[in-house]
């Protein structure tokens, strides 16, 4: 242990004697605390300020991969706490409070930042970065945030004292937590689950510890490795702490199927067959069929026993003069004819509540098959926000149940549309499956106890499509906001399908052009969740761009609104109040009549965004 350690531990001992009569307001304390000390290292330990360390790196490649992978994930888990402690301290309904949260994640994320700049960048490289850094660092010292000993080791020094450093910073966290969970068993604003959840977060520090601790001792002081070293020991090394610290290919389990690289098959009609004749010959081409019968003979059952779910879009539906946020009814029918024709008897069609409910009438998953044309005696379909049981996710916190007819099938669909989106860029297979798992506005808004991004990766993980379909034909809303809805849709006149979700994501992407993924997508996060390198999937069939798109950053004005589109939305939107498009309120009444004000905003909202209005 180091004085950092002592330091801390001495303050806790401080904290428990202040406040020994009043152990509510001493766990609400180190809440606060974890919340800070979250954000703090999440901001540290984020890949593009560590990145630039990490190369300067005297290893081999595979080992810089390794290392690199090992702390995305170790930032992902932190970014994890961050959110679950914030989200947890905004339970209250305390307006001070409530300020108090936000000025000690804000808090946090300065000193994050200050310290990564200082540790992670010379002077030289970005002299403005590096005083502004010095200088919060110094206040923060002169104010007593900042104590004597941290001060000592906030300097620009070789990766290895950077991992020294961090091996006491774990261990703090670890005692904090240990603490916090010891108080919140007496507690009866915390449950079962938050008690299992703060305990996870303590496995989690003890595995971030002996991470650091391990590339502390395969370095020597110059960034080398140390003797008897080498990418061998190192990666086995990792992967004795957790898979999930290694990148893909050097994970011993291989069989999952996201982020195996499968290739991706795109078809474009050029042809004079029809949209549903063209899916269905292009379909027959794909491996789905095999994939069935190699599925059925696997569970040795009869092929007429299977039951397969097919997940789809249409609850961001608004209006039949606007097809554009929906999945196309008529496809859904040629595949379940597809599935029919194969001996598939009992096809599951599942989809979620919107968060359009909250604010209008008869928005129902069957009032909207009712309304939008998914209704056939071929399949069931089923509301998987009502249709959730209990699970236990083998990775991540504050997520507890799942679609059980998601989770119970034979074998899953993934039947995604693309739409684009202000912050995912485009809404794609990995985006298809949200909210399987609970509420949307449990994930979305301030209080959220995780991220929408994570729980994607969540459900990946645990519950992964056998097979995806994207539906990039006709009626596919770009612009700004397509996922609710677009003037002028487009029509591409493509299918793609394959196994891997991620690579099916990737290729898309490619074809609209986008140049790099936002760092907080969906995409990107299963990426590192699963380990998976930037690489480009072999493509069957058409592999040129997608035009004309509209991309949500098409522009300096839409990149703004881009950037600031999802802070704006969830603070300040009124949980989705002021943004909903034109809605066809003979179909959906309001469920409260919308002041002056409310509809003016949403009016101007939707010019802004280019919705129809």
């Amino acid at each position: 242990m180091g004085k950092i350690y002592d330091e801390f531990a001495e303050e806790l001992d401080k904290i428990a004697h202040k406040y020994q009569s009043r152990p509510e307001k001493e766990l609400d304390v180190l809440l606060y605390i974890a919340l800070q000390r979250e954000e703090l290292v999440a901001t540290v330990y984020r890949a593009t300020f560590i990145q630039r360390n990490i190369e300067r790196l005297n290893v081999p490649l595979e080992a810089k991969q390794a290392i690199r992978h090992a702390l995305i994930w170790i930032w992902k888990d932190e970014d994890m706490h961050t959110i679950y402690t914030r989200g947890a301290l905004l339970k209250s309904t305390v307006f001070r409070h409530k300020i108090n949260v936000y000025l000690n994640q804000f808090n946090g994320y300065i000193g994050g930042w200050a310290g990564s700049t200082i540790q992670h960048l010379r002077w030289k490289e970005s002299p403005l970065a590096v005083s502004v850094a010095k200088t919060i660092v110094f206040f923060g010292k002169l104010s007593g945030k900042i104590s004597k000993e941290l001060h000592k080791e906030i300097k620009f020094s070789s990766f290895k004292n950077f991992c020294g450093f961090n091996i006491d910073a774990e261990q703090t966290a670890r005692i904090c937590w240990k603490r916090i969970l010891l108080l919140a068993k007496n507690d009866s604003r915390f449950s079962l689950k938050h008690l299992n959840d703060f305990q996870k977060i303590i496995f989690d520090e003890q595995q971030h510890e002996r991470i650091f601790q391990l590339i502390f001792d395969y370095l020597n002081e110059s960034d080398e490795f140390a003797d008897d070293a080498s990418v061998e020991k190192l990666i086995a090394a990792i992967g004795n702490v957790s898979p999930y610290f290694l990148p893909v290919n050097n994970r011993s389990i291989t069989a999952h199927p996201v982020g195996k690289g499968e290739s991706v098959r795109c078809c474009k009609n050029e042809s004079l067959l029809s949209k549903y004749d063209y899916f269905q010959q292009e379909l027959a081409k794909t491996s789905l069929k095999n994939e069935l019968l190699e599925t059925a003979t696997r569970l040795g059952l009869p092929t007429q026993e299977l039951i397969v779910t097919v997940k789809v879009a249409f609850s961001m539906g608004y209006s039949k003069t606007d097809l554009s946020p929906i999945t196309d009814p008529l496809l859904l029918a040629s595949l379940v004819d597809f599935l029919n024709q194969i001996g598939i008897e009992t096809i599951k069609v599942i989809e979620v509540d919107s968060i359009y409910r909250n604010f209008f009438d008869n928005r129902s998953i069957d009032s909207l098959a009712d309304y939008f044309g998914f209704t056939s005696s071929k399949y069931q379909l089923i509301n998987a926000s009502q249709d959730t049981v209990p699970h236990d996710f083998s990775r991540g916190i504050g997520t507890y149940s799942i679609s059980q007819s998601w989770k119970d099938a034979h074998f899953r669909i993934n039947f995604a549309k693309l739409r684009s989106h202000p912050v995912e860029m485009a809404l794609l297979s990995v985006n298809n499956l949200e909210w399987l798992t609970g509420e949307l506005n449990e994930f979305v808004f301030a209080n959220r106890i995780v991220n929408r991004s994570t729980i994607n990766a969540m459900l990946l993980d645990d519950f992964p499509p056998e097979f995806t379909i994207v539906d990039a034909y006709d009626a596919i809303p770009d612009g700004l906001i397509g996922v609710m809805g677009c003037k002028h849709p487009v029509s591409p006149h493509r299918f793609y399908f394959g196994k891997d979700p991620v690579s099916i994501d990737l290729v898309i992407h490619r074809h609209l052009g986008t140049k790099a993924l936002p760092e907080k997508s969906s995409l990107s996060n299963a990426m590192h969740w699963f380990g998976i390198e930037p690489f480009e999937p072999i493509v069957v069939g058409e592999d040129s761009p997608i035009i004309p798109w509209k991309s949500p950053t098409r522009n300096f004005f839409w990149s703004v609104l881009s950037l600031s589109a999802f802070p704006v939305y969830q603070f300040f939107s009124k949980k989705g109040l002021l943004f909903v498009p034109k809605m066809d309120t003979r179909a959906f009444p309001h469920l409260k009549k919308p002041t002056i004000w409310v509809r003016f905003i949403r009016s101007i909202n939707r010019r802004i965004t280019n919705l129809p209005n």
